[in-house]
């Protein structure tokens, strides 16, 4: 069985059951953008958590590793089936948060605990029906990246850097009230692993991994994790060679034109840290020469301890710095 017959055989028994699947969050998204998916998310609605546990049991070996937080994996299946649930931030790591399943949950109020609109449509895994509480549908087809309305979007800070790396991927660009949300989100409390992740998803990813930069730069979370290259704003370069501006925008022109070609690359992500690491160094090397023009002699060995610290604090390994 593959995973859409999988799929449709365990909505036809939830709906024998009085229960609803739901396809819910990225699997969605992209089948509205026609980007293939193959981690799929399924919510069942109505069942409770001994019913779907025993129902799930009938087609294979479940991983219950999430079943606190209501989730069953079938494994080898690459399906994700869960529960209904609310969630309530309880300290400031990534995993503290109380979470309380109920089946009974409508879903409009099961899609309030998701980051963005356009991760928060729903689709019927038997007749298809999209179901948008919050418009998500029109907020992707005008390429809008906003937060889910109501009070959780800012109890998880790394929702600025999911946001940030679902613009560069997606085309969107976040609204005001979204920016101003973002901006009020410390992400100093984020482990390097996370931040790690979504920034390698914007390399790897997006065809303009700048947009994932710019936004943490906009939002004020670049400096933390990536002072150096956001010390590059203060780094001016000669314009009769950089038109673009400053070393930053440099950086950013580079990153794209980079993105270009990194699948020719046998080591696409080495590739794309390499175009974003290079300039690194003008950040303390630039300064005016004796005809006022300004240069960045030896750039390319300042940047060296720079583009260390930088790629050891975000935990990639040593042999790709």
């Amino acid at each position: 069985m593959n995973q859409s017959e999988m799929i449709r055989t365990i909505a036809k028994k939830a709906q024998a059951l009085g229960g609803r699947a739901l396809l819910v969050g990225g699997c969605v998204r992209d089948g509205l953008l026609d980007i293939p998916c193959y981690d799929i998310d399924c919510e069942i609605h109505g069942i409770a958590p001994d019913m779907l546990r025993t129902m799930l049991g009938e087609f294979g070996e479940i991983d219950e590793t999430g079943s606190a937080y209501g989730i069953y994996t079938i494994k080898g299946m690459g399906l994700d089936i869960a529960l209904p649930r609310r969630e309530k931030r309880t300290g400031p790591g990534h995993k503290d948060f109380a979470v309380t399943v109920d089946p009974d949950l409508s879903p409009k109020e099961a899609a309030a605990r998701r980051d963005f609109t356009v991760n928060a449509i729903m689709r019927d895994a038997l007749t298809g029906e999209y179901v948008d509480p919050y418009g998500g549908m029109e907020d992707l087809k005008n390429g809008i990246l906003r937060a889910v309305p109501g009070g959780q979007f800012e109890e998880d800070p790394l929702r600025v850097l999911r946001g940030a790396q679902f613009a560069a991927r997606f085309h969107l660009t976040p609204d005001e009230d979204t920016v101003e949300k973002m901006c009020r989100m410390p992400v100093d409390h984020l482990s390097a692993g996370r931040v790690h992740l979504e920034m390698k998803k914007a390399l790897l990813m997006a065809d303009k991994p700048s947009v994932f930069f710019r936004i943490l730069e906009q939002v004020n979370a670049l400096p933390h994790w990536l002072s150096e290259l956001a010390a590059l704003r203060n780094a001016p370069q000669n314009p009769a060679y950089y038109p673009e501006g400053d070393a930053f925008e440099h950086t950013m022109m580079v990153l794209d034109s980079a993105a270009e070609i990194r699948d020719r690359m046998s080591d696409p992500l080495s590739f794309m840290l390499a175009a974003l690491c290079h300039d690194l160094g003008k950040a303390v090397s630039t300064k005016k020469n004796e005809k006022g023009n300004w240069a960045s002699i030896g750039h390319e060995h300042t940047g060296v301890p720079l583009c260390e610290n930088m790629l050891s604090r975000l935990l990639f390994p040593k042999h790709i710095i």
